[in-house]
């Protein structure tokens, strides 16, 4: 499986074997994943809506954080009923929660606290 792949590649993980630190080869992954999207100024972005947005919308979401941070945009889009309405944006590690759901359970809350 690895003829013809880089040398230091496959001693690397050769001893990740030896060492029995295989596992920790998904964690490797991962911080490399990482450290290349910083190189390239990628930002994971990931939208959450009730329903199925349009392209148009989704590109127009993802042409305004690129304005905003100067960082190309790796957009995500997924559909949650549960959210109700409205869009729950995460913008790298950066939440923001503009959904029916989350208000609706803040109202809860003042409710109950004034109770």
């Amino acid at each position: 499986m690895l003829d013809g792949a880089n040398e230091h590649f496959v001693r690397f993980l050769e001893l990740l074997a030896e060492r029995h630190r295989m596992p920790a080869l998904f964690r490797i992954r991962r911080e490399l994943d990482a450290l290349w999207a910083e190189e390239r100024g990628l930002l994971e972005v990931s939208v959450t809506s009730a329903v199925d947005l349009d392209q148009e919308v989704l590109d127009t979401i993802g042409r305004r954080i690129e304005e905003q941070t100067g960082r190309h945009v790796d957009l995500v889009s997924r559909v949650d009923p549960e959210v109700l309405g409205g869009l729950v944006l995460r913008v790298g590690n950066m939440i923001m929660d503009a959904s029916v759901r989350n208000r609706l359970e803040r109202l809860r809350r003042q409710v109950a606290k004034a109770a």
